[in-house]
């Protein structure tokens, strides 16, 4: 320090030398096997009890790790990375599975098949393709063809033994299958659609974009709710198969003019269609309205009840 600057700093940098397991580069009076050393560039290991605990490491800028050494894994009394306490956080259970601990309580495993609880009768996330055969939503581990999967985009696929036993989808409410041990079934299924008869619209009739007709279907019934009631003008409604040349055959003249109103097919059906019917070719429907719709939209939910029956295939 200069007499003349009473305010001046000493300066020393401390140099360690690169030191090793058994030769640490900065250890403690007491605890000569606790410290720290260099292992390479940018990489310098933490020891405790002679056992490296972790690597401290930057692979490149801006890349910072903290490397749990595979020497010192952990297990589920005392994890690797302890949370608050000892006996939470994570440990290295084996290759390519890692697990969570809190204690006696219970652990999650995340490996190459799945995350979740490895207990048998508990749940997990499997990381096969999910299809409507295969599920990636396991409740109980020991049962890897039960579960929740998909056989495409919006659709969800309940399956039970590896088969499909319930499907929802977007456009399909939902689909349940009443299946026999030779391929054979019999599924009923839900469609619907939101239809907006907009103003000065309903008299010449408004056809659905769907399909709620599908081919090959046995038709169970059709039902309808009024979801926003039309400003004026329409007051009934009808509907029908557009290309079944009956556009009142599933209703006939059903009052629609009040917000919430409900109709179906066994109630007001038309009197020449009394019985269920095979629908062939698959088809739209069409809503007719005694009178176009005035002052504001209306809009209806239409939903069709359907069955096919599939043939054995052995």
């Amino acid at each position: 320090m200069s007499f003349l600057n009473p305010y001046g700093v000493f300066k020393k940098v401390l140099t360690l030398a690169q030191g090793a397991l058994t030769n640490l580069s900065l250890k403690f009076l007491g605890d000569t096997d606790s410290g720290i050393y260099w292992v390479s560039a940018n990489k310098w290991a933490l020891v405790s009890g002679g056992i490296v605990v972790g690597y401290i490491y930057v692979p490149q800028a801006g890349d910072v790790q903290f490397q749990i050494d595979p020497s010192g894994t952990g297990t589920s009394t005392y994890p690797a990375l302890a949370i608050v306490d000892a006996g939470a956080g994570w440990y290295k259970a084996a290759a390519n599975d890692y697990r969570f601990t809190n204690g006696s309580a219970g652990f999650f495993v995340v490996n190459e098949t799945r995350i979740g609880n490895p207990s048998d009768a508990k749940g997990a996330f499997t990381t096969s393709n999910s299809t409507a055969t295969v599920p990636s939503v396991l409740p109980q581990n020991l049962d890897g063809d039960t579960g929740v999967g998909s056989a495409g985009a919006d659709i969800l696929s309940l399956i039970a033994g590896g088969v499909e036993g319930i499907r929802i989808t977007e456009a399909t409410y939902i689909k349940s299958d009443f299946k026999g041990i030779h391929g054979d079934a019999f599924s009923i299924t839900s469609i619907e659609e939101a239809v907006t008869i907009a103003v000065g619209q309903g008299a010449a009739g408004v056809v659905t974009a769907g399909n709620l007709a599908p081919a090959g279907s046995l038709i169970l019934g059709v039902a309808f709710r009024v979801t926003q009631a039309p400003g004026g003008g329409a007051a009934t409604l009808d509907i029908g198969r557009t290309g079944g040349g009956n556009l009142d055959e599933f209703i006939d003249g059903a009052s629609c003019d009040v917000l919430g109103e409900t109709g179906n097919f066994y109630a007001n059906h038309d009197a020449a269609t009394t019985a269920l019917f095979i629908n062939t070719t698959a088809d739209t429907l069409t809503l007719t309205t005694d009178a176009n719709v005035t002052v504001s939209d209306m809009i209806i939910r239409v939903t069709t009840l359907y069955a096919t029956i599939t043939a054995p295939t052995s």
